[in-house]
């Protein structure tokens, strides 16, 4: 490493051939010069280097191996938004996580852009000093958000904190996403099968739609695996608070306090942050292209989130929010995303997407489908986890979760 520059991952990344390449095309390790402490780029990369840190010390007792193995990381300079998870059979074996500064920069500035509309979560901080700049209209071609800069922060002090609490909430919650997939063995799964990218093979449109569905619930499994920890990880943010609000200033505490201050609203942030990436990111529902899509498309996975935060609050009454009070708040909770996305976007909001992407037969189909695949899959991935393995645990269909 050249003298005065810093790369943000684990202290020490292998340099196998195989390892160096897979980061090499995705941008390589992020380094920035000394020199540029301060900037916008070195604070937003030293944030995530502590963050993910930590989450991999707290996450580490839940990952437990045969034989010994390496986990490693790294911010990669890809600009475009990904985040990605490989295993390198070498020895020792090593378990990779990579996210891409575009994700955190577009997270970042997208949660920026929200809250600097004075019309989304005017509970929080002074949203009348907001106001909405000229020229920062987004588009679904617009990510990662280069086209649509200037960017600026929210005026209020105490809405640009929190929406740097949205943007990190979503980026732990990516990370720990990838850690889910390694945690329960979706890539040795998929290794033995050959299958680690629908890209990595001749197209064939049978075969391709049941490995479609295979790698959309292993997304499923890891989506559910990562929720529980995001939910772990923001109860412990809950509990700690107290403990160090007293050495923050008052902006930062406020919005501390707004982002995950009680269980409703740290559960309430979960789930409009994802909806708002989601939303923006792509489209909310296309049936004709879903079956050949590695991933869930956002109307499937925003509704298994829901009913996945629903299922958790069932199995954890202590924190005192009940799975049908949830549901009751969610609806409010989606339609002011909705609203918020469509004022970025400079587009009229599409209120019925919720009604559409959550209700229609054929998105309800599609979303046993997939559940229903992931039940049958659960003995085949019981050989290879190293935490503990999440239950499917399907609430009967009659419960209130619409």
């Amino acid at each position: 490493m050249d003298d005065g520059f810093l790369y943000f991952g684990s202290a020490s990344i292998s340099d196998d051939a195989d390892v160096q390449r897979v980061i090499g095309s995705r941008g390589g390790r992020k380094c920035l010069h000394s020199d540029e402490r301060g900037s916008f780029e070195f604070d937003l990369c030293s944030t995530l280097e502590n963050k993910f840190r930590w989450m991999l010390l707290w996450a580490q007792p839940r990952y437990f191996v045969q034989r010994q193995r390496q986990l490693q990381w790294c911010v990669t300079g890809a600009p475009i938004p990904n985040a990605f998870s490989s295993l390198f059979k070498i020895d020792p074996p090593i378990d990779f996580i990579g996210i891409s500064y575009g994700l955190a920069c577009t997270v970042v500035e997208l949660y920026w852009r929200i809250l600097a509309d004075p019309g989304t979560f005017p509970d929080v901080g002074e949203p009348a000093v907001e106001s909405l700049a000229p020229l920062t209209f987004l588009t679904h071609d617009s990510l990662p958000l280069k086209e649509a800069r200037p960017w600026r922060q929210p005026v209020c002090t105490i809405r640009g904190h929190f929406a740097k609490s949205l943007a990190y909430m979503a980026l732990e919650q990516a990370f720990l996403h990838e850690f889910a997939h390694i945690g329960n063995g979706h890539n040795d799964y998929l290794s033995t099968l050959n299958l680690l990218s629908l890209t990595d093979r001749p197209y064939h449109p049978v075969a391709a739609e049941k490995d479609s569905l295979l790698l959309q619930t292993l997304e499923m499994d890891a989506d559910a695996t990562g929720l529980m920890y995001t939910l772990e990880l923001n109860e412990r943010k809950r509990l700690d608070l107290p403990k160090y609000a007293d050495r923050l200033d008052d902006a930062k505490r406020i919005a501390n306090i707004a982002a995950f201050g009680a269980v409703r609203a740290y559960i309430r942030n979960i789930l409009f942050s994802n909806y708002v990436f989601w939303r923006c990111k792509d489209q909310v529902w296309d049936l004709e292209k879903q079956p050949h899509d590695d991933h869930p498309q956002p109307a499937i996975r925003m509704k298994f989130l829901r009913d996945g935060l629903a299922r958790c609050l069932l199995a954890m009454p202590h924190l005192g929010y009940s799975p049908n009070d949830f549901i009751t708040d969610s609806r409010e909770i989606i339609q002011s995303a909705e609203i918020a996305c469509a004022r970025i976007m400079h587009v009229e909001p599409q209120l019925e997407v919720y009604q559409s992407a959550f209700q229609t037969a054929d998105a309800v189909h599609y979303f046993e489908k997939l559940e229903d695949y992931w039940c049958k899959i659960r003995h085949s991935l019981m050989k290879y986890p190293k935490v503990r393995m999440l239950a499917p645990c399907n609430l009967p269909h009659n419960h209130a979760l619409i």
